[in-house]
């Protein structure tokens, strides 16, 4: 156990209090205060009668076998290997296709249906497993805290009027070959509660629905046909444990099956092989059997072998190590006659030591993510493929490291994890988040649900403890903290010395070994690396990533990588939890909460939606944030003029060297030269200056010149890069106005008509705006460029109330009083108009300038000048127009391919992009904002036709472009919960320029605001750009771009 300073704890006692709660729920969250005397009564009442098995904390297993290590028994050492289960003969699948009877409460369930010769024939089919639901029986229910049963739940009890039961029945029949020896019945997690009968009789009853329920079934089974038979209650008392931010689905969700045994049979085993080569292992066995073993390496080649074990402790030579970054594995065969079992294990120490985390002897960064398991068709279900999916996008996105939140996962996780390498903090099924954190009141500190707390940690530990991913327990999640924590804690430290134990809400106290606050902010992460502690701190969920969201990861990170008592975090997380639903036009979405059930059913609404990825695993443009921030190597500039670079490999265990360098200067886009496959020898946690043989460059007129370099690994995937502005250039070609076409201005009352030898261009003199832009007979303008102030609210937007806050901005740009509109022809080659508006709030002045030259170019110049002291925040600054619906292709050059912001686009390089204008709008599951390009030094619309409208940044530009109007994605003031189908294709694309817009923020979604730095305070700001309309027959945009005027 850890130890802490007093100094240590009374200083920083509170610092994580406010930082560690997500948002404070839903109206029924208990507060048992006002409810003493009931609560009493209740107690009262369980003592003096029988009480429910599922509503009494006390009762939550009947007849359960101990919980043991994952494994499936075969008859082979080769079979073993192989690891097939269906093949093995010790092993029956009971997964398929149920009978099954749903009803709403537990009175009307069929209460002898487990009976043999109970006619189901006419009952309904369910896939095992599933989540009913999911299955047309009952509502699925999405709430982030609190139970649904009722709105003042009282723990231990549930609502008896709403706790649907699910009865289960299937046949099977027992292999001839099983007689003589033991039958166990496995359930991989069945939520919350069930009774189990085989043939009529009784076997047992088990809540926790993320680790097995195993049952001895031998004195059940008889000869031929069986009869299985499972009652399943959506709530018991197990729920009150079990109240976890995420969907509250129902039904036996994991793999059933039957596993034989010979009646004297290896039970459970205990590996420790530890980094130093020392290799422990303690067996447990039924009966006196002659245990064998045998340990390989990765090449199948015996490195170790003994018979007659019951404990082994010896020291292996200079074994591979695993970590992470290099999962190397070793396999351990047990066997006793008539059983064999064959698990992967590796060599590695994990230790808080010196108050770092550290594994095999080195300090490790943990650059994670949170995952729950979710499938947008079923559910709480998830299959291998999409294991690996995760998985494979993890690794390619440098995500090392995975919090199980909040439960234990399917044992194919942990495999998986071991095979590819992912670092897993392995959560207990724990979390009671509808029940008061007081101490008196928390579920915590209350003797009579010890033993259930207990339980769960005891069958996560026990099953998981074998596989070297797992390098810490987490002992649940948001659950308040007390006297149960402390023994579970206890437990779990007797149990498995070998790995850290942590709890988030034990804050600074002794039973955790890593201090692990939820969306501490940076600055409470300076405060506690300001002096040396005995505990790192690991953030266990920070950057909120709902929406459009994950903003100044960077600065986290760059917090994280100067102090190293800071050893990472996992972002909240990993997948959008939406279900796929297809609307009465057959078009697909993803649900959320309050998609489904009558008005009045509980609902935290889309805050399941917040994930990197898209419940189908598209990555969100935030995604290659974090791939950027968390990449494992940096580069920094020394002096690129001679082109020297320092690299710093921040891998805890790879040299560079396993990895393809290349680097590569670039002209605007075009390659000046490159160099690949370089090999670069950086020993992890060290640094490497190189100097790159960059060629003379003579500098083209407007032309940029980066170096970009690269690492690969050995598939391809880019690991790491940075791009670098060189230090030369030299300044666009001015352009001689004397030369460029007369013009012939034509006014009327309405408007002023500009004529040029191949354009038209018309400005309202009423509204002061440019109406019309026609090129050669074509049309480039629909309307616009008018003021803009606005930004569709995204989510976190308006859990900082931003549309309360900076609402004035909404209309300021549409509602603007036009006060005077003037031109003058400046020469029979140019001519100016100005525009003067007032706009609310605050009597504020903008005063916009439109240089219009004969070559058809028009320079914009757009300011703002605050009315008065003390206005919000502007949330943007700039000008939108739209073009024709032809106008559907963008190219652009600037930060790209995706989406960035100001505040999150650290992830993306600078350079020369197109694609259709459809593809530049990313569909958030909650329409929002979305789409915008930083840093743009030039965008180009254009038709099929190759007739286009060119915008110039002078210098940059925030550009986004999309077929939708701007207000097709705000919901107002409120949410209105909306959907991707909600929002329709128009009949025009919309062009916004900006000079700017706030980030988006991230650090939660429920208070935190954009960070200062990010925003737009109200003061005066002024920006320009240049709008040209071209043909074909004209020089490229990139070439246009370059002119100066």
């Amino acid at each position: 156990m850890m130890s802490q300073s007093l100094g240590e704890a009374s200083s920083l006692s509170n610092m994580f209090v406010r930082s560690s709660f997500r948002p404070p729920g839903l109206p029924y969250l208990l507060d048992t205060g006002d409810r003493i005397t009931s609560r009493v009564m209740g107690l009262l009442a369980l003592l003096l009668v029988q009480a429910l098995d599922w509503e009494n904390p006390e009762i939550f297993q009947k007849n359960r076998e101990a919980p043991h290590a994952s494994y499936i028994p075969y008859d082979t050492v080769e079979g073993a290997l192989a690891a097939h289960r269906d093949r093995s003969p010790y092993y029956q699948s009971l997964n398929g296709t149920w009978k099954f009877h749903w009803v709403p409460k537990p009175s009307e369930r069929p209460k002898d249906f487990y009976r043999d010769g109970f006619d189901v024939r006419s009952w309904d089919e369910i896939a095992v497993p599933s989540n009913w639901e999911l299955q047309g029986y009952g509502v699925p229910i999405y709430v982030d805290a609190g139970l649904p049963f009722a709105e003042n739940p009282e723990p231990p009890f549930v609502n008896h009027e709403d706790n649907p039961v699910g009865s289960y029945r299937r046949a099977f029949t027992v292999p001839e070959s099983w007689r003589d020896g033991e039958i166990y019945l496995h359930f991989g997690g069945v939520r919350s509660a069930m009774y189990v009968w085989v043939n009529g009789k009784e076997v047992g009853y088990s809540e926790g629905s993320k680790t097995p329920a195993e049952f001895r079934v031998t004195d059940f089974v008889r000869a031929g046909e069986n009869t299985l038979a499972v009652e399943v209650y959506r709530y018991s008392d197990g729920s009150y444990l079990e109240d976890i931010d995420y969907w509250r689905l129902s039904g036996i969700e994991r793999d059933v099956f039957l596993f034989a045994t010979p009646r004297e049979h290896l039970r459970d085993f205990f590996v420790r092989a530890d980094a130093d080569g020392r290799f422990e292992l303690d067996v447990e066995t039924r009966g006196s059997p002659s245990v064998s073993m045998r340990l390989l390496d990765e090449l199948g080649s015996t490195v170790l072998e003994q018979d007659n074990v019951s404990s082994v402790d010896v020291r292996i030579e200079a074994p591979l190590l695993w970590t992470a970054e290099t999962p190397n594995l070793y396999t351990l065969v047990l066997s006793v006659p008539g059983q064999v079992i064959a698990t992967k294990i590796g060599f590695r120490t994990v230790e808080v030591r010196d108050g770092l985390l550290q594994v095999n002897g080195v300090p490790v960064t943990l650059k994670g993510v949170n995952r729950h398991e979710h499938d947008p068709d079923t559910g709480r279900v998830v299959t291998e493929a999409s294991m690996l999916q995760d998985i494979r996008l993890m690794k390619q996105f440098n995500i090392n490291a995975v919090r199980t939140s909040h439960y234990p996962n399917v044992p194919r996780w942990y495999e998986l994890c071991d095979e590819h390498g992912l670092y897993v903090v392995d959560e207990a099924n724990v979390e009671s988040n509808g029940v008061s954190f007081d101490a008196d009141k928390t579920l915590a500190n209350r003797p009579e649900w010890r033993e259930a707390h207990l339980d769960r940690t005891r069958r996560m530990v026990e099953r998981d403890k074998n596989h070297p991913s797992i390098i810490i327990w987490s002992l649940g999640n948001e659950a308040g903290d007390g006297s149960n924590f402390e023994a579970t804690y206890a437990w779990t430290k007797a149990r498995d010395p070998g790995r850290p134990v942590q709890y988030e809400m034990t804050d600074l106290r002794a039973h955790t070994d890593i201090v692990a606050p939820m969306y501490a902010r940076i600055h409470i992460l300076e405060a506690y690396a300001s002096e040396r502690r005995e505990r790192p701190l690991i953030l266990c969920e920070y950057a909120h990533a709902m929406g459009n969201s994950v903003g100044n990861l960077q600065d986290y990170w760059d917090v994280i990588y100067a102090n190293d008592q800071l050893q990472g975090g996992f972002i909240w997380d990993w997948v959008d939890q939406g279900l796929r639903e297809t609307n009465a036009n057959g078009e697909s979405y993803f649900a959320y909460g309050g998609d489904y059930g009558p008005s009045g059913t509980p609902s935290a609404d889309n805050f399941c939606i917040n994930g990197l990825v898209s419940p189908d695993r598209v990555p969100h443009p935030s995604l290659w944030e974090v791939k950027k921030v968390y990449q494992p190597v940096r580069f920094v500039a020394e002096d690129l003029s001679q082109g020297r670079i320092r690299i710093d490999n921040r891998h805890d265990f790879l040299n560079l060297s396993e990895l393809e360098f290349s680097w590569t200067v670039r002209a605007d886009d075009a390659i000046v030269v490159e160099a690949e496959n370089l090999q670069v020898d950086v020993d992890p946690h060290a640094s490497r200056e190189m100097t790159l043989e960059l060629p003379e460059i003579e500098p083209a007129s407007g032309v940029e010149y980066f170096l970009e370099v690269s690492f690969r690994d050995d598939v391809r995937h880019e690991v790491a890069w940075e791009q670098f502005e060189l230090p030369i250039g030299a300044p666009k070609s001015a352009v001689d106005i004397r030369r460029v076409s007369k013009m012939t201005p034509r006014v009327t009352e309405e408007e002023l008509r500009i004529e040029g030898d191949r354009f038209v261009i018309t400005f309202d003199r009423v509204r002061g705006t440019l109406t019309s832009i026609a090129y050669e007979g074509v049309e480039v303008l629909r309307s616009g460029p008018e003021p803009n102030f606005w930004r569709a609210p995204t989510d976190n937007d308006y859990g900082s109330e931003m549309p309360a806050r900076l609402g004035a901005w909404r209309s300021a740009g549409p509602d603007r009083i036009v006060q005077e509109v003037s031109f003058r022809q400046n020469s029979d080659r140019d001519v100016i108009v100005d525009v003067v508006a007032q706009i609310e709030p605050g009597g504020s002045r903008l005063e916009t300038s439109y240089h219009v030259y004969g070559s058809g170019d028009i320079v914009i110049d757009h300011r703002f000048i605050p009315g008065r002291p003390g206005l919000p925040d502007l949330p943007r600054f700039g000008m939108t127009l739209t073009l024709p619906a032809a106008f559907d292709h963008m190219q652009w050059f600037g930060r790209g391919p995706h989406e960035t912001y100001w505040d999150r686009k650290t992830g993306a390089r600078v350079g020369l992009y197109q694609g259709d204008v459809l593809d530049q709008h990313h569909p958030y599951i909650r329409p929002q904002e979305n789409g915008n390009k930083s840093d743009v030094r030039w965008v180009a619309l254009t038709n099929d036709d190759g007739v286009g409208l060119l915008a110039v940044g002078m210098p940059l530009l925030d550009v986004s472009a999309y077929p939708f109007l701007n207000e097709d994605f705000d919901e107002g003031p409120k949410k209105r919960q909306r959907h991707t189908t909600d929002v329709r294709r128009r009949d025009l694309v919309t062009l916004n320029l900006d000079e700017k817009q706030m980030g988006v923020g991230g650090d939660t979604s429920w208070g935190a605001r954009t960070h200062p730095e990010y925003t737009l305070p109200s003061m005066e700001y002024s920006y320009r750009f240049r709008l040209r309309p071209f043909a074909r027959t004209d020089a490229a945009p990139a070439v246009l771009s370059r002119e100066k005027f």
